[in-house]
């Protein structure tokens, strides 16, 4: 009965300083035992070659609470290729959305890779004076891309040369910096011809300028495209695999929600709603849904840098990409690869 006694009074005695305890509270800035710390969002910047359609997951995800939900705080802005792969070797950014800029410096020894893959039918177009007719008119006049070796450039040196004209010898190609510089430099008439995405060839045509050609007709090539340094991917495994698994579910949810992401497109372009809703059904199918890239894409890339650089050297896919993350995001996703 002592015994009995003792230890009721022991488990009172503990219940009773338990109780002050509660009434009391805990020390500033503890955490009471049970009660989980609050886990802050992971701060993640990505670069982007130029404001374009390409990037609209990648904003509709970060501005609707798409990668908030995968932990990341993710945040863009606008930086050359040049310098967004020096950002990501230095560790200022994680990922440059610049796939095409990436594979080709991943090929002259840059320690970046590609993670994702985006679109293969740009969504470009190519635009010009109103009195220039036809591709072939463009001879001896001055063409512009957004920066040398970006995907305009590409585009617009393929372009050119399935419509019988030499990039290096007919025409004058001149980097403008963004897409709004291009257009503003056609309508100033200082140059004859330029590459615009959407929502800039609209407006183009508001302006009396001619829209000669839909860049998706006749190429096919990276637009777009996750890419992030050696270091990083080695640093930082979890927060890539959320990363590529929220761009992922950024790319459906763009593809099936109009009704929230056309004020991300008005927001983005400054457009009125009618036409921020027309863009965004121009350009709905342009993303793989899968988030992958085809080997043909790839390979094209490869032959692309080969004859810029006029290297002869042959490349591993495997120095310039890593799809690991993004075939075990697939698989979380239930999302089956397209190849």
């Amino acid at each position: 009965m002592k015994q009995n006694a003792a230890r009721l009074f022991s488990l009172r005695t503990l219940a009773a300083i338990g109780f002050i305890v509660f009434l009391v509270g805990s020390p500033a800035g503890e955490i009471s035992a049970g009660e989980a710390a609050p886990k802050k969002d992971i701060r993640v910047r990505v670069s982007i070659p130029s404001i374009s359609f390409a990037q609209l997951p990648l904003q509709a995800g970060a501005q609707l609470g798409v990668f908030r939900a995968e932990g990341l705080d993710v945040s863009t802005e606008e930086l050359k290729p040049t310098a967004s792969i020096a950002g990501l070797i230095n560790g200022e950014i994680q990922f440059m959305t610049g796939g095409s800029s990436a594979m080709r410096a991943a090929a002259s020894g840059a320690p970046v890779k590609l993670l994702t893959g985006g679109s293969e039918k740009p969504a470009f177009y190519l635009v010009s004076q109103p009195g220039i007719e036809k591709v072939a008119d463009l001879k001896g006049k001055i063409v512009a891309v957004t920066s040398l070796t970006s995907l305009t450039d590409v585009i617009t040196r393929d372009v050119l040369k399935q419509h019988g004209l030499s990039p290096e010898k007919d025409v004058q190609i001149m980097a403008l910096g963004s897409t709004a510089n291009i257009l503003a430099g056609l309508t100033s008439k200082q140059v004859q011809g330029g590459i615009l995405s959407p929502p800039f060839d609209s407006l183009a045509r508001k302006s009396g300028l001619r829209v000669l050609l839909f860049a998706g007709d006749f190429v096919q090539a990276l637009q777009g495209g996750m890419a992030s340094s050696n270091q990083q991917i080695a640093a930082n495994p979890e927060m890539i695999k959320r990363f590529i698994r929220g761009y992922i579910r950024s790319i459906q949810f763009t593809q099936s929600n109009k009704d929230k992401v056309v004020p991300v497109i008005s927001k983005i372009f400054n457009l009125d709603p009618d036409s921020a809703s027309q863009a965004y059904d121009s350009v709905k199918g342009i993303w793989r849904a899968d988030g992958g890239v085809s080997k043909q894409v790839l390979q094209k890339e490869i032959d692309a840098w080969k004859a810029t650089t006029k290297t002869a050297r042959d490349v591993s896919l495997n120095d310039l990409v890593d799809f690991s993350f993004l075939r075990q995001a697939q698989q979380e996703l239930g999302v089956k690869p397209l190849d």
